[in-house]
């Protein structure tokens, strides 16, 4: 196989990316068990988990993949905000910014990209 991209770890298996592509999923106390590949024919530059049970890549054509990491299959693409690849993501939970008098704002990702920019993501 190709050398490992990225990789994410979400409950007991860790999602690896290589230079092809094809996202491996592995057992977390095992890696080389093998539970399953997806074949995304993009380069993925970066992958984020993101609740519930989904997991972003980011991928040298535009937009977000984003797949279901329960039943390991793709169900949309993020498109919009950027013209380059997406290299790099990030998420926070919103859970450490609430304030007593007021609810905790909706939570958010963020994706940045070869285009030099970065786009604000609201997760709902």
């Amino acid at each position: 196989g190709l050398a490992v991209r990225s990789a994410v770890c979400t409950g007991r298996e860790v999602w690896t990316a290589d230079w092809a592509g094809r996202v491996t999923i592995r057992g977390r106390d095992d890696a080389s068990k093998v539970l399953g590949e997806i074949t995304t024919n993009k380069f993925v530059w970066c992958m984020l988990q993101v609740e519930p049970g989904l997991m972003w890549m980011g991928q040298e054509a535009q937009g977000i993949a984003v797949f279901d990491i329960a039943h390991k299959r793709f169900l949309c693409t993020l498109t919009g905000g950027h013209v380059g690849g997406i290299t790099c993501l990030a998420v926070d939970n919103a859970a450490d910014t609430g304030t007593e008098d007021g609810p905790a704002p909706k939570r958010a990702a963020w994706s940045g990209s070869n285009d030099f920019s970065i786009r604000r993501w609201n997760i709902d």
